[in-house]
């Protein structure tokens, strides 16, 4: 029984969990498939979704994980602009995994998170991402070559869904920090209390974004369009006072 126990614990000390981050139209307002929206907001450092650095946060303090924010943007021309955005979001502190020089978009993230993997051997990974680009299917390449390991996809729905650009089986979209806190909940990252936090702190404001403003710290910024997509998958299982506004909202942002 002693040695049960002592098994139990070592296990348990040795669980870790990841939380990789993309930047740009996942926690930056960016509109990366606009040429006019990303030339302008390219050196921008106060364009936020507004939530998602409680959102992480939470996950860091609760579920002891290590946070990375990983993103295709270059190195040396996209470096201080990057590392003030997330200062200024007040994004809690982790590893800027910015593209180096020579190497391709396609190679960066895929080597970056295989050598997340194979250095800290986590049990559990979390992944935050878009539809804008090809989050959708580098995420999804990595858990397939890893089933040994858990991993939680979320994808920012910030473009109207089609073949290339919907989650795929084992990922789910978002346009909300409350669907993901719902979800991490119900998974087991986050506690009943920060779950509950971020509905209180963030669902009021979210459900009154007039999605006016295509630029600044935001929820739903005007060029958002994220037909097709439903809440159904994550905030089905969670009870909270705001969920059925927040569900709403969603419904009737995204039917645009």
């Amino acid at each position: 029984m002693k040695l049960f126990i002592v098994l139990l614990l070592t296990f348990s000390a040795s669980a870790k969990t990841l939380l990789v981050s993309d930047i740009d139209d996942t926690l930056k307002i960016a509109h990366i498939r606009s040429t006019i929206g990303k030339v302008a907001n390219a050196f921008r450092t106060n364009n936020v979704f507004l939530g998602m650095n409680d959102l992480i946060s939470a996950v860091k303090q609760d579920a002891d994980a290590e946070v990375f924010y990983l993103t295709n943007a270059p190195e040396k021309l996209m470096g201080a602009s990057h590392r003030a955005l997330l200062r200024n979001g007040k994004f809690p502190q982790g590893t800027l995994l910015l593209r180096p020089s020579g190497v391709s978009s396609d190679e960066h993230k895929v080597n970056s998170l295989e050598r997340l993997i194979t250095e800290h051997r986590p049990d559990s990974i979390i992944l935050f991402g878009d539809n804008g680009e090809k989050d959708i299917k580098f995420y999804h390449h990595i858990a397939m070559r890893y089933p040994g390991i858990k991993f939680v996809t979320f994808i920012r729905i910030a473009y109207s869904q089609d073949a290339d650009h919907s989650p795929m089986r084992g990922q789910y979209g978002f346009i909300s920090p409350m669907e993901i806190a719902a979800k991490l909940y119900n998974e087991g990252f986050l506690d009943l209390s920060s779950a509950d936090r971020i509905f209180d702190k963030h669902a009021p404001a979210f459900v009154a974004d007039k999605q006016r403003k295509k630029k600044g710290m935001t929820y739903l910024p005007k060029w958002l369009t994220c037909r097709g997509h439903m809440s159904f998958k994550t905030l089905q299982a969670f009870a909270h006072p705001w969920k059925s506004s927040v569900s709403s909202k969603i419904q009737a942002v995204c039917a645009k």
